[in-house]
């Protein structure tokens, strides 16, 4: 996967992959993750497109998630409507 826009359309057509990422439960866990699917962006990159709004222009609804954690940084890369 290339970008952070494409990981996350992947993690919402693969069921596996979501279950992958909902299990995470650390920043050393989910920069695993990364790396298991070959991923070209860190942590950092993806820390820093959640604050920025970046990888598909968040709504403010999405925004809301993003405050910090490991737990924001999983549901930036899950996020449904239905969360804030």
């Amino acid at each position: 996967m290339s970008t952070i826009e494409e990981f996350r359309m992947n993690i919402n057509r693969t069921i596996e992959l979501k279950e992958e990422v909902k299990a995470v439960n650390d920043m050393d866990a989910l920069s695993e993750l990364l790396k298991k699917h070959n991923c070209r962006f860190t942590l950092d990159d993806l820390m820093a497109a959640a604050k920025r709004g970046d990888e598909g222009a968040l709504s403010d609804d999405e925004l809301c998630v993003v405050s910090g954690g490991v737990d924001s940084l999983k549901e930036f890369l899950l996020y449904k409507s239905e969360i804030c």
